[in-house]
């Protein structure tokens, strides 16, 4: 397992994996730039003879899909969309697009996905769909009431009262602010 290290992101990456005994790997800040980043890749996998690479977001699917070919490891790029929320998300997601037909795999989180990307031709033959999911065990430990209950007391709401939920990432593509609508309209409607 391996990700990029910096101040908000990959520690807990490497917590879980390390908690799991999976060996583990990351990308020091000063490592960060896309030459030095290729290079420090490329040398891994071939010193550690990997023989798959499974890269997840646009940054780690561009250094992967080069420091691959270069050590002709095969390379399975999983796509969770783009944002391009800014002038730098941009520029790698547009060069993440352009490098995506020299992966060998495209996985997609939905079918809506794969159908998009499917428009190229080049990618065509390497889509596959691997869809989000749970750990059952964990969600089947509480029954509904039992959940209820907890949600009432972490946020302190009154007991019996309406609930209303989403999750993911707070994104533009997710959709948060027409959540934040529909709840106001049914908050108006149920109260």
């Amino acid at each position: 397992v391996g990700t990029f290290l910096g101040p908000d992101e990959g520690r807990d990456l490497l917590k879980a994996a390390e908690d799991r005994g999976l060996r583990s790997m990351y990308f020091p800040p000063e490592r960060d730039g896309l030459f030095s980043g290729v290079s420090f890749l490329k040398n891994y996998l071939r010193s550690e003879r990997i023989s798959l690479l499974c890269t997840h977001g646009y940054k780690a699917d561009v250094l992967g899909i080069i420091a691959g070919r270069q050590s002709r490891v095969p390379v399975a790029c999983f796509l969770r969309g783009w944002t391009r929320e800014d002038w730098k998300v941009k520029l790698y997601e547009a060069l993440d697009s352009a490098l995506l037909s020299y992966a060998t795999r495209v996985v997609g989180l939905s079918e809506t996905q794969a159908t998009r990307m499917a428009k190229r031709k080049s990618l065509r033959g390497k889509l596959r769909i691997v869809t989000n999911a749970i750990e059952a065990q964990s969600s089947a430990m509480y029954d509904r009431a039992t959940a209820r209950k907890e949600i009432e007391l972490l946020l302190e709401l009154p007991k019996g009262c309406q609930i209303v939920a989403t999750g993911g990432r707070l994104s533009p593509e997710k959709g948060v602010e027409l959540f934040l609508r529909a709840a106001a309209l049914l908050k108006e409607r149920f109260t």
